[in-house]
């Protein structure tokens, strides 16, 4: 073997591409991640160029729902905290569709630099889990359907920093 300024050693261990180094379980991840923020932008893109007409279509049936007598205490509970929403949803209509997009583009980024196996993409994605409850909150504060949503939201976003935290030993930087 001619001398190019190698040893024998680095000729024999071949480096661990990027593909095996990132691993499946890592790659699924941020595929299913991906799959989530790009649903969650297209939804704010469409409500964005679609407008309020939609709401305000609900509304009025939510409305007349709403006047319609009903026994049943719960239903009519769930009936008052779905109009809160919606005048909520319409009163602030382009500042949560604006928001949901910003939040959706800070997890897709987060997931791609956690791709490309940098350690920023993680805490980004902390960032983004946060952004996501928080905005909720903000817009929705502590309706009884708002909450449940914010729980089962809260769930996920700690299912997902737990396995993407075992995944972190496989990034740098």
């Amino acid at each position: 073997m001619e001398d190019v300024g190698a040893t024998e050693e680095q000729w024999d261990n071949t480096p661990e591409t990027i593909k095996e180094k990132r691993g499946e379980f890592l790659y699924v991840l941020i595929v299913l991640t991906w799959v989530s923020n790009f649903s969650a932008g297209t939804s704010a893109i469409f409500m964005l160029l679609m407008g309020k007409e939609g709401l305000e279509k609900q509304l009025v049936l939510m409305d007349k729902a709403k006047t319609a007598e009903s026994k049943m205490p719960f239903i009519e509970n769930m009936m008052n905290d779905a109009l809160a929403v919606l005048d909520i949803t319409m009163m602030n209509f382009t500042q949560i569709n604006l928001m949901n997009l910003l939040v959706g583009l800070t997890g897709a980024f987060a997931a791609f630099l956690m791709y490309k196996l940098k350690k920023v993409g993680f805490l980004l994605y902390l960032v983004y889990c946060a952004m996501e409850i928080a905005v909720v909150y903000y817009f929705f504060g502590n309706l009884s359907s708002i909450v449940l949503s914010m729980i089962i939201t809260g769930f996920f976003s700690i299912l997902f920093i737990i396995m993407y935290s075992v995944n972190v030993k496989r990034m740098t930087e």
